[in-house]
């Protein structure tokens, strides 16, 4: 049986996101989260998963995720004051993902 490289990269990403999760309904928020990445970001984040830093690059990967799949769940609110501290909290956590990845 054969798959292709597409395919490969993205169940080896589902793989090392979901390692170490037990909840069903955070596994399925992932998986989600990850069908809605364009195929350039799954294949940036296979590269930092499986290259030299890769504990820097998968811990950076998941809190990437975990934030997605925050921002999707919340998405439908209509709070503005909630979207705006949302909207804070993923430019505080995407700096912090830059200084992982450095």
């Amino acid at each position: 049986m054969e798959i292709n490289e597409n395919l490969g990269v993205k169940i080896t990403l589902l793989c090392l996101a979901t390692n170490c999760l037990k909840r069903l309904e955070r596994i399925r928020g992932l998986i989600r989260t990850l069908e809605n990445m364009t195929w350039e970001e799954m294949y940036y984040w296979y590269s930092k998963c499986r290259g030299k830093t890769k504990n820097k690059g998968l811990k950076a990967f998941r809190i990437l995720l975990d934030l997605k799949m925050k921002l999707q769940m919340y998405q439908m609110k209509t709070d503005k004051t909630f979207k705006i501290k949302i909207c804070l909290l993923s430019v505080l956590s995407a700096s912090s993902v830059v200084k992982l990845l450095k």
